[in-house]
C-alpha cells in the first residue's frame, strides 16, 4: 500500500515537473517495475555537468533517451539538477532489487558507465565511473508532489 503511494507521488511529480518546464512526458511513459513484490537493495548513483545554458536541452534529451529506458527496469528512478553560475550538474539515482538485476540492464557490469550517444555534446566531461551503494534504510517519502 505504502509503495502503491510512493508509485502515485512519484508519477505525479514528474508529470507536474515536465508540465512546469514545458516538457510534456505523457503519464503514460512514467511507468516503473511494479514495486509491490519487490524492495531496493541498491542504489546506481550517476552525476554528470553540463554548460549552463545547455541545461534544458540536455534534461530533455536525458529523460527521453537515459531515463525512460530505466522506468520500466529498475524499481525507483529519481532525477536531480542544481544550477550554478556556469554549469548545471545532474544525478540519476536508481533502485535497485539486486547487482544482478543492475547487471541485466547494463549488460554486464554495473559500474561500467554506458555513455548515452549525444552526452559527449552536452556534457563538460564525460563520467568515468557510478556510484554503487547498498541502501540500508529509507525512512519517510522520498517523492514530493511540491
Amino acid at each position: 500500500m505504502v509503495q502503491d503511494l510512493l508509485l502515485s507521488v512519484c508519477r505525479r511529480r514528474a508529470l507536474a515537473l515536465s508540465i512546469h518546464r514545458g516538457m510534456h512526458y505523457p503519464e503514460k511513459d512514467l511507468v516503473m517495475t511494479d514495486l509491490t513484490d519487490k524492495q531496493p537493495t541498491i542504489v546506481r548513483i550517476w552525476r554528470g555537468r553540463t554548460p549552463r545554458e545547455r541545461a534544458d536541452e540536455y534534461e530533455a534529451y536525458n529523460y527521453d533517451v537515459g531515463i525512460r529506458p530505466l522506468l520500466n527496469k529498475a524499481l525507483g528512478v529519481q532525477t536531480f539538477r542544481a544550477d550554478r553560475e556556469d554549469e548545471t550538474e545532474f544525478m540519476t539515482i536508481s533502485y535497485w532489487g539486486s547487482v544482478e538485476a543492475m547487471s541485466k540492464f547494463t549488460g554486464g557490469d554495473p559500474k561500467q558507465i554506458h555513455h548515452l550517444e549525444r552526452d559527449a555534446e552536452f556534457l563538460i566531461e564525460l563520467p568515468k565511473d557510478v556510484q554503487i551503494l547498498r541502501l540500508l534504510t529509507s525512512h519517510g517519502l522520498t517523492g514530493s508532489t511540491s
